[in-house]
């Protein structure tokens, strides 16, 4: 599983910023704080999706909001394969994956 990460533009980052004890933090990617933050995710969750099947022919792949999921034949390339084109397509796309979970997916394609 990937999980993907929405960043927003830096002219809306105000948006998502607060002030505490004379501090201010501002979000750079969307949380799921906002109630329309899940409808966002899910909606770029789709389209990554759609662009994947359709277009790169990536088969056995879902999504649940922000999460990807992918399967294939035991002691096949597919799932390497899938992957590997999922991280090419995201990446051509603006989108990013945490490095510590692109990490974490190598590690248990390569067990």
């Amino acid at each position: 599983m990937a999980k993907l990460d929405v960043a927003v533009h830096l002219a809306h980052c105000f948006l998502l910023g607060m002030k505490w004890h004379g501090h201010y933090y501002v979000d750079l990617a969307l949380t799921f704080g906002p109630h329309s933050v899940p409808y966002i995710f899910n909606t770029v969750a789709e389209a990554v999706e759609w662009i994947l099947l359709h277009c790169y022919n990536v088969s056995d792949l879902l999504h649940y909001l922000d999460d990807f999921i992918t399967a294939g034949p035991n002691n096949s390339p597919q799932c390497a394969q899938n992957f590997s084109t999922s991280l090419q397509v995201c990446k051509h796309l603006g989108l990013s994956l945490p490095p510590w979970e692109v990490c974490l997916l190598l590690l248990l394609l390569l067990c």
